[in-house]
């Protein structure tokens, strides 16, 4: 297994606005649509960081972890009705270390973090 944090790049979530029937759609969509992560999606655009697991280097994220910018566990998938953020992607281990700031980290720390409840 491998594990890596990386920073999360400003998706500029937190600010949207966007034009008014834009928003209407979306909002209609939210309406038939299942959620893929009912619990956090609206945490997803203030992650400062993300903790990801992967079998190797050329694999997908099996499991993530959202981090506030105090580093305090926001979220983790799949977790109960949450798919996943990261993990419902086809970025392997290789194209986070080129696309983002990143770091590996051990099991031990990942594994520690896993076992918070996520904060509210």
């Amino acid at each position: 297994m491998r594990y890596i944090k990386i920073k999360s790049k400003s998706w500029g979530r937190e600010n949207k606005k966007g034009n008014i029937v834009m928003r209407l759609i979306f909002s209609f969509l939210k309406l038939i649509v299942p959620k893929a992560n009912p619990d956090f999606d609206d945490r997803i655009s203030i992650a400062a960081y993300w903790l990801l697991e992967f079998e190797d280097e050329h694999s997908t994220p099996e499991r993530e972890i959202g981090l506030n910018s105090n580093e305090d566990v926001i979220m983790k998938m799949p977790y109960r009705d949450n798919y996943g953020y990261w993990v419902d992607n086809n970025l392997t281990f290789d194209d986070f270390q080129k696309t983002f700031e990143s770091v590996e980290i051990t099991k031990e720390y990942f594994d520690e973090k896993w076992k918070i409840e996520p904060s509210r």
